[in-house]
C-alpha cells in the first residue's frame, strides 16, 4: 500500500511539474518568436538613429566591495556603440579596491563622462541612485546596472530604440544569464535563473507585469525613476540578452565527465522507460529543455557550441527529479524480481 501510494504521488507530482513547465516553455518561445521581428525591427531603427534623436542615458551602477568585477563592468559600456550617455557610480561603502579601480579607470578614459557618489554611511539603494542621478540629471532614460554585470555593446543602442518607438514603455527589464556556463559551483544558480527568465517571459506576455523602482539591470524612463513610488506597474517590456552575469571565476567540469555522465543518464532513462515508469515524464521535459536551449533560446547564448555544451549539463539541472526516477526504478525493479521470483517458485511446485 505504501509502495503504491508512493508511486501514485511520484506521478502525479511529475505530471504536474511537466505541465506547469510545458505552459512557461510554450509562453517563453512565443516571446523569442515575436521577439524575432522586433529586433530586426529595432536594429533597422537604432541605426538610423541621430543625435536629435537620440536620448540621453545615464548608466547608474551600485558598487559595495565589487573590485572582482567593476572593471570588467565599466568596460563593457566603455565599448557600447551608443555614445550619447553618461556613467555614474554610486558606492556604498567599499572597503576593498573598488574605488581606486574605479579611479584608475578613470585615469585611462578620461573621455569616459564618469561621475562618481560615495556615499558617508550606509542607506537605501533607492534614495542612493537618486542622489547619484543628481549628479548628472542628464538622462531621459536611466540604467540601473548591476557592478557584477556586463553589457553587449548593442545594448545601449537598442534599448534607445525600444523607447523612441514606444512611446508607453516606462521600464525595460533585462534577461540574465550565467557566463560560467559548466561551472559546477553556479549550475544550480543557472538552473533557476533559467527558470525564472522563463517565467518572466510568460509574464511579459500577459497585463500582469510589475517592476520595482530602482531594480538592477533595468532601464526606467525620467519621469518614471524619479517618482517616490517604490512599485509601479508601467507599461512593462522584457528585453533578451542584454545583460550577462560574471560571477567569480569557479573550477571548470571536464568535458570528459560531462559527456560520461550524458550517455550514463541516457542509458538510465532507456533502462527506466522500458519498465514504463513516471521517467517517461522526465524524458519529455528533458527532450523539450534540449529543444528550447539549443535551439528556441536565441537570446541567451548566440555561440552554437556553448549552446550544445549547455544541454550536456541538463542531466545536472534535473537531479532531483532524476533522483525520484532512481527510486521509482528500484520499486519497479524489485516487483518484477519480486514477482518473477514468484512465478518460478509456483512453476516448479507444479512440477514437483
Amino acid at each position: 500500500m505504501n509502495q503504491q501510494l508512493f508511486i501514485w504521488i511520484s506521478e502525479w507530482t511529475l505530471l504536474l511539474v511537466t505541465f506547469i513547465g510545458l505552459i512557461i516553455i510554450f509562453g517563453a518561445s512565443m516571446y523569442d518568436i515575436r521577439a524575432i521581428s522586433r529586433r530586426r525591427y529595432l536594429h533597422q531603427v537604432a541605426i538610423k538613429l541621430r543625435k536629435p534623436r537620440q536620448p540621453h542615458i545615464t548608466v547608474l551602477i551600485h558598487t559595495k566591495n565589487n573590485e572582482a568585477t567593476i572593471d570588467a563592468c565599466l568596460a563593457s559600456v566603455w565599448r557600447s556603440k551608443y555614445r550619447n550617455y553618461d556613467i555614474v557610480v554610486v558606492d556604498n561603502i567599499s572597503s576593498d579596491a573598488t574605488k581606486r579601480i574605479i579611479h584608475d579607470y578613470w585615469q585611462k578614459h578620461s573621455k569616459v563622462p564618469l561621475y562618481f557618489y560615495g556615499k558617508r554611511k550606509s542607506s537605501d539603494r533607492l534614495p542612493a541612485l537618486r542622489q547619484g542621478y543628481a549628479k548628472s540629471q542628464k538622462g531621459d532614460i536611466v540604467f540601473i546596472l548591476d557592478a557584477t554585470a556586463t553589457i553587449s555593446p548593442t545594448l545601449l543602442r537598442e534599448a534607445a530604440a525600444r523607447f523612441v518607438t514606444d512611446d508607453k514603455l516606462r521600464a525595460l527589464r533585462l534577461n540574465e544569464y550565467s557566463r560560467d556556463l559548466y561551472s559546477v559551483a553556479f549550475l544550480f544558480t543557472r538552473m533557476l535563473r533559467l527558470s525564472y527568465n522563463l517565467y518572466i517571459k510568460l509574464l511579459s506576455l500577459l497585463p500582469l507585469g510589475t517592476v520595482n523602482n530602482g531594480q538592477a539591470n533595468t532601464l526606467y524612463k525620467k519621469s518614471s525613476f524619479v517618482r517616490n513610488n517604490t512599485t509601479a506597474k508601467p507599461s512593462f517590456g522584457y528585453g533578451g540578452a542584454l545583460a550577462v552575469s560574471s560571477p567569480p571565476r569557479a573550477e571548470r567540469v571536464p568535458l570528459l565527465l560531462l559527456v560520461a555522465g550524458l550517455l550514463f543518464m541516457t542509458y538510465f532513462m532507456y533502462t527506466a522507460a522500458t519498465l514504463q515508469t513516471s521517467s517517461l515524464l522526465v524524458l519529455s521535459w528533458i527532450v523539450l529543455s534540449v529543444w528550447l536551449l539549443v535551439v528556441v533560446w536565441s537570446d541567451e547564448v548566440s555561440n552554437l557550441g556553448e549552446k550544445l555544451f549547455l544541454t550536456i549539463c541538463i542531466p545536472v539541472f534535473y537531479f532531483m527529479s532524476y533522483a525520484q526516477m532512481v527510486v521509482d526504478v528500484l520499486i519497479k525493479m524489485k516487483q518484477f524480481v519480486v514477482t518473477k521470483t514468484s512465478q518460478c517458485i509456483l512453476f516448479n511446485h507444479k512440477l514437483d
